[in-house]
């Protein structure tokens, strides 16, 4: 086993000997032993070690010198200003990064205060927060404008610490006490923040409903009509994802698809959603929603921007109900016109015949039929103008009980119920209706008619005229004993030319006259039977109509 001595490094002094002896032995090889060879022979030891001391110091200092010029860099091209300040706000040393921030040379720059190159706006602020800052700059920063030599104002935010040894290279400052600034160019930022306070300021006073998001679509604002339009407020979806907000019960999962897919890819959307309320209701909304980028064109924030549009899609779907509707009017209307004219067409040429042989008896007989033809085509050409009228030629509105009105419909139809034999009671009420008093008089009149026409065979035909009160609304009824109708049936009878039993009287716009006035006043009309033989009840309401005043007794 090696010991200590042997396992430790040569010295100095033993690797100058070394290189002695081999130089000794290259040159002198016999060493004299006196005490002259022995002086020279550590003169010469020394004058070695010196030279092995001056290569290791040399290889420490291009070592040394190759750390400095990397901090060198480091310090100069870093992304931020660098500054060293003074405690009375004068700068020591900078960095390139800040020169350029104000147009001057690094080396222009020592001894310069730091107070020149902020903006007259600010001055006031640095001056009157430099000796705390510098006193204790932790978790302390200065957002302040600086000026360049241009007059170009560039937005900065100002950070510290106490001055340490970061740099090598710095000439030690003694006990004097430095701080080490950082400046942060935040132009852009500043830039996007006061587009965003406009955009929220314009936004917080818009009727449509808005918000803002992050690039991966949560919410960050919305404006308080993006509240009242879904019931959610800032606090509640602030953090959220838009899609589980704008999404409700009712919502096609394929347009929240789109709507995720176009946040992922950073695009744009526009469409028609079904959203979902904060009480669980849904509501149509348009929806617009557009990326924001920045400089470098990434996207940083989303703004939609929602319409209701409702009442949009129900008139959408009304209309395309009226054009349907028209479409099948038109139909009936060409079908029940041509089934008299081919009536009249049809005696034409049996008139002619009976003409020839002359047919007295049957002359007659033909143009009887011709003239009940024409009858029909004159009633039904007389109720379509009447159905057309409806809602588009208005009489001046005008007060009327409806008593009034019962009592003169059941005058109108005094021949009908006394030939059917039909016993009427009329329910007094006090109740006072407003609007086109013809009008509301035909509802009474033509339900009177209808009830009396398919009364049936009941021995004892009852009807009931009345009104009553429901929750916040009135309804009318009438209420008979005849003939009764299906279930399935009682939504056909209002339509055009519907008639259950094709061989009665009547062109069966009846119950759709009614129908068109009833909604007129935005009401409603229905139905209530059992079934066949067990009498009918028809209801309706007139919200529009009745005067908010009437009490029924």
């Amino acid at each position: 086993m090696k010991s200590q001595a042997s396992s430790r490094p040569p010295s100095l002094r033993e690797r100058a000997e070394a290189a002695l002896l081999s130089r000794a032995r290259r040159e002198q090889p016999d060493v004299s032993s006196t005490e002259f060879g022995r002086i020279i022979h550590d003169l010469s030891v020394y004058q070695v070690e010196l030279e092995l001391q001056n290569e290791e110091l040399r290889g420490v200092q291009n070592q040394l010198e190759l750390a400095r010029n990397r901090y060198a860099r480091l310090y100069d091209q870093a992304p931020v200003g660098y500054l060293t300040l003074d405690a009375n706000g004068f700068i020591r040393q900078s960095n390139q990064t800040f020169a350029e921030m104000v147009g001057w040379e690094s080396a222009d720059l020592a001894g310069r205060s730091l107070a020149a190159f902020i903006d007259a706006s600010d001055q006031a602020v640095f001056r009157g927060r430099f000796k705390s800052f510098f006193n204790s700059p932790d978790g302390k920063s200065l957002d302040l404008s600086l000026q360049d030599r241009s007059g170009r104002r560039l937005a900065a935010r100002v950070t510290a610490r106490r001055d340490a040894p970061a740099f090598p290279w710095r000439q030690p400052s003694g006990d004097e006490p430095l701080l080490l600034v950082i400046v942060s160019d935040i132009t852009e930022r500043k830039q996007a923040e006061e587009e965003l306070q406009r955009l929220s300021l314009v936004a917080a006073h818009t009727t449509n409903a808005v918000f803002i998001t992050d690039a991966e679509g949560r919410i960050e604002w919305v404006n308080p009509a993006f509240v009242r339009a879904s019931g959610f407020s800032l606090a509640e979806v602030a953090g959220q994802d838009v899609c589980a907000v704008l999404r409700g019960a009712e919502t096609d999962p394929a347009a929240v698809g789109a709507i995720r897919a176009a946040l992922a890819a950073g695009q744009g959307y526009e469409g028609e959603l079904l959203s979902g309320h904060r009480d669980g209701s849904s509501f149509w909304i348009h929806l617009l929603l557009d990326p924001v980028q920045d400089a470098g064109g990434r996207v940083t924030r989303f703004i939609g921007v929602q319409n209701d549009i409702t009442a949009r899609r129900l008139a959408r779907l009304e209309l395309q109900e009226k054009n349907a509707e028209l479409e099948r009017f038109i139909y009936l209307v060409s079908h029940d016109l041509k089934s008299p004219l081919v009536t009249i067409k049809a005696f034409l040429g049996y008139l002619e015949q009976d003409l020839a042989r002359a047919d007295t008896a049957r002359i007659a007989q033909d143009m009887a039929y011709m003239r009940s033809a024409a009858d029909r085509m004159g009633q039904l050409l007389e109720e379509l103008l009447d159905l057309s009228r409806v809602g588009r030629v208005a009489r001046p509105p005008v007060r009327v009980g409806f008593q009034e009105l019962a009592e003169e419909a059941l005058r109108l139809t005094a021949g009908g119920i006394a030939e059917r034999g039909v016993n009427v009671r009329l329910v007094e009420t006090a109740l006072t209706l407003v609007g086109d008093r013809a009008r509301l008089l035909e509802i009474w009149q033509n339900l009177i008619e209808n009830a009396v026409k398919y009364m049936g065979d009941q021995a004892v035909p009852d009807l009931e005229i009345g009104v009553e009160r429901r929750g916040w609304e009135w309804v009318f009824y009438l209420r008979d004993n005849g003939m009764g109708i299906e279930p399935c049936y009682q939504e056909k009878v209002f339509g055009l030319f519907e008639k259950l039993d094709p061989k009665s009287e009547g062109t069966g716009l009846g119950l759709a006259l009614v129908k068109r006035i009833v909604e007129l006043y935005r009401g409603q009309i229905w139905l209530e039977s059992t079934g066949v033989g067990r009498g009918t009840c028809v209801r309706f309401t007139l919200p529009e109509a009745v005067e908010q005043r009437s009490e029924a007794v």
